[in-house]
């Protein structure tokens, strides 16, 4: 049966421009009447009324709720209609799987990714749910690859436009010296976790095409200053190894509709003594910070190889 019709009255907070918020005449609140079926008037100043089915008026209520959000965090730039149209595609399927959150099924290659701990279901609900996620803990608990999976399936879904990749080029005790080649094949080594876990999604030549069309992009930390990022999914992996002042450049990179995971390590600190990570510095000062979270793996999580958690198990209680 289709649902009863209704009216539903909705007021812009006081704060929020209202042409930044509604589009030139209006343009937002068409655009949101056309793909939801539902009648917008708006009567009077900084008040809508909006008619229709219930479903579709709830989800009209719920896009302007949240566009008032982001144009209040974001008073000097215009909001797009592809940013309305991505708000309105979250807030209609907001579940993965029929409301399974600790399954993303891929339909381009019918396989699904199930979450194999309780860490890894939080991890998952964490990364589709909130805007900004830290995860941090013991190796081998699947941290980058379900960060991988999770940005592939919101590419999938057109939830996001591109993938981000970055993390911190950091020496892992050892001098390296000079690599040849061009930026990305200098940072390519740094890098070949996440490469492993892409393909196992898309083939390397799919992987060289969504690069060369920019859909998948990697970049050195160090080059993110001075961007603005919307419609992405950004993973910054290794965060241990950022410092402060990175950490602070790469967290104020986020615009509109952007996704943002940063995962991390505490126990492989890679950093000179006299730097301390900007990882353990933003994991104490975001905790508290609503639309973030934070996901903690331990050694019971690994999902490699069985000696891998007696190998952790082992270090931590020597102290190392």
């Amino acid at each position: 049966m289709p649902d009863a019709a209704v009216g539903d009255v909705w007021e812009v907070p006081s704060h929020i421009d209202e042409m930044l918020l509604f589009g030139p005449q209006d343009s937002h609140l068409r655009l949101l009447e056309e793909l939801c079926h539902v009648r917008i008037l708006h009567v009077g100043h900084r008040t809508v009324e909006i008619e229709g089915e219930s479903t579709p008026v709830r989800t009209v209520v719920h896009v302007l709720n949240t566009l008032s959000r982001d144009v209040e965090l974001n008073t000097r730039e215009s909001v797009s209609q592809d940013h309305v149209i991505h708000l309105l595609q979250k807030t209609q399927s907001p579940d993965p799987v029929d409301g399974n959150i600790d399954t993303l099924y891929f339909s381009r290659i019918s396989r699904d990714v199930v979450a194999r701990t309780e860490a890894q279901k939080r991890y998952m609900h964490a990364m589709l749910e909130t805007d900004l996620c830290l995860a941090y803990g013991a190796a081998g608990t699947g941290k980058t690859y379900l960060a991988i999976a999770t940005a592939l399936w919101l590419l999938e879904k057109k939830r996001v436009k591109k993938i981000i990749l970055t993390r911190p080029v950091v020496e892992a005790g050892e001098n390296l010296g000079f690599l040849p080649g061009d930026v990305e094949e200098k940072i390519s080594p740094y890098m070949r976790a996440m490469f492993d876990a892409i393909l196992d999604f898309i083939s390397p030549t799919n992987l060289q095409q969504w690069q060369e069309k920019n859909i998948i992009e990697i970049a050195p930390l160090a080059y993110m200053r001075g961007r603005t990022i919307q419609h992405a999914c950004i993973i910054l992996d290794e965060a241990q190894n950022a410092t402060i002042p990175q950490m602070k450049m790469f967290l104020t990179r986020m615009g509109l509709g952007a996704r943002v995971v940063v995962t991390g390590d505490p126990s492989q600190i890679d950093l000179p003594r006299s730097a301390p990570s900007g990882f353990l510095f933003a994991k104490k000062v975001l905790e508290h910070i609503p639309n973030v979270s934070m996901v903690h793996f331990n050694r019971h999580d690994s999902v490699r190889h069985p000696l891998v958690a007696s190998i952790i198990q082992s270090f931590e209680s020597h102290g190392a």
